[in-house]
């Protein structure tokens, strides 16, 4: 009878602390944050280097003409190249532009990439792109531009 006394307190107590969730430190949020924010402001710029210019709607026209539009994507290459490099600190390996349809319009380190489904490139990332939450941390969420369009385009 004494053991039942006993494990029945340890018991509800061991049940009430494993339902509370565990409390993060500030010092452990300013940790994460320091070590991200410089990614996110990078990535912020060059996203208003692409919603400012319509980087996604003009690529998307440029693939369309000319059977891909090899032609005149190699002459607005170098200046979205420049005008994304002059804004960002570049702290990561690529930025890919990728349109609606998944279709890579822009690879700041890979211009043979132009053209290609993300899902050719690799399916895995297709996948995980596809089924992003518009939530993440790592994506801009989806912008209309310019406003009342209806054009909408997102960038991670």
């Amino acid at each position: 009878m004494k053991i039942k006394d006993i494990f029945l307190p340890i018991l509800i107590i061991f049940l009430v602390l494993s339902c509370s969730k565990t409390i993060t430190t500030k010092s452990e949020e300013r940790l994460i944050s320091s070590l991200f924010s410089p990614y996110i402001d990078d990535m912020g710029k060059a996203v208003d280097i692409i919603q400012k210019h319509e980087l996604i709607a003009n690529l998307t026209h440029l693939m369309n003409m000319d059977n891909g539009g090899h032609k005149y994507y190699l002459l607005e290459y170098e200046h979205i190249s420049e005008m994304i490099g002059n804004v960002t600190q570049q702290l990561y390996e690529d930025i890919l532009v990728v349109n609606n349809s998944y279709t890579i319009l822009y690879s700041m380190k890979n211009i043979d990439l132009y053209g290609r489904r993300l899902s050719q490139l690799s399916p895995i990332l297709h996948y995980f792109i596809s089924n992003l939450p518009y939530d993440d941390v790592a994506i801009y969420k989806p912008f209309e531009y310019p406003p009342l369009s209806g054009n909408y385009s997102f960038c991670i």
